[in-house]
């Protein structure tokens, strides 16, 4: 059986390509590949500052860093995924059908970018510790990563108030007071 193509499959010439030329992906799954890379910045400096006899705190900031981009590379593809699910919600809803599969597809493409933005802000969580375990050489690395990861989470805390904007006005507009989706943002922590 043939394996899914995933958007880590793309040369970085495909992705931006991509960008440029079609609706996917967009702005959520850029920003959590920025967010991966800038993560991958301050993997390498403490990476590089690996000894031969790791540090028991260094390996515990590589591990938690590690499992970090793995999940923001999960929530770029699940950016992709949301975002086609919700145009597919979008074509099929009618006034008869009611508007549950476009109300589920909503509430996903708002869960994505707030996944993302709490990933963010754990990998800038570990900046700081990691800029102790990293050689000083490497601290423009570490520090530049923070910048990207900063910009990924400024860029799905965006992405996710128009949308959430958006849909409460779109509730209105059709008689609902568009509690369901703050509903769920409270729930989530938001």
């Amino acid at each position: 059986m043939a394996s899914k193509f995933t958007l880590w499959d793309m040369s970085l010439a495909e992705f931006r390509d991509a960008i440029e030329a079609r609706s996917m992906p967009g702005c959520g799954a850029v920003a959590a590949n920025a967010a991966a890379n800038g993560l991958s910045l301050v993997l390498k400096g403490l990476r590089l500052s690996d000894s031969k006899h790791a540090e028991s705190e260094r390996a515990r900031l590589i591990a938690r860093a590690h499992a970090l981009v793995e999940r923001l590379g999960d929530y770029a593809e699940e950016d992709v995924a949301a975002f086609k699910g919700y145009l597919a919600a979008q074509k099929g809803s009618d006034a008869d059908s009611g508007n549950d599969a476009l109300g589920a597809a909503v509430e996903r493409i708002n869960q994505v970018p707030l996944v993302t933005a709490r990933a963010c802000c754990e990998g800038l969580e570990l900046v700081t510790p990691a800029l102790e375990c990293t050689k000083s050489a490497l601290h423009s690395d570490a520090r530049a990563g923070a910048q990207l990861l900063h910009a990924g989470l400024s860029m799905v805390l965006l992405m996710w108030t128009r949308i959430s904007t958006a849909w409460t006005m779109r509730a209105s507009a059709n008689g609902s007071s568009g509690s369901v989706t703050r509903c769920k943002a409270r729930r989530i922590g938001c």
